[in-house]
């Protein structure tokens, strides 16, 4: 494991627990791409690129999701790529509903920021959560 690697994922969890949402920025490389796939009712499955395009991506999360637990398990590196997985546990907030799920996360590094993020979760479990049924 490449423990340099690693650093910009950790500070990004670091800033994203505390809420920090520039330090979250700091983070990110300007050329970002943020990958979220899934169907397009959910309002954060979608591409965003870009520093402008990260801070909308923590906005939708934000404006449609209350965290009540959000842990990372495992955190591995090598050359320019972080692996992430963990588990979380939201409430949404246009239904009330509980979106649980295991996620992993994908990250390419580039001059110290993360350039790539890829995040995959249980997206059956999201369309449940997001479903005013």
């Amino acid at each position: 494991m490449n423990n340099q690697t690693i650093q910009p994922v950790e500070r990004f969890f670091a800033a994203f627990g505390k809420g920090d949402l520039e330090g979250l920025l700091a983070t990110m490389h300007p050329d970002v791409k943020i990958e979220v796939e899934g169907p397009a009712s959910i309002p954060h499955y979608r591409t965003y690129h870009g520093k402008d395009g990260a801070r909308r991506f923590i906005q939708d999360l934000g404006s449609n999701l209350q965290t009540q637990q959000f842990e990372v398990q495992s955190l591995l590196g090598d050359q320019n790529v972080v692996m992430a997985v963990g588990v979380f546990k939201h409430v949404v907030i246009a239904t009330g509903k509980v979106f649980q799920s295991a996620w992993a996360l994908r990250c390419e590094i580039k001059d110290d920021q993360i350039a790539h993020y890829r995040f995959f979760e249980n997206t059956a479990a999201a369309l449940e959560a997001f479903s005013r049924n």
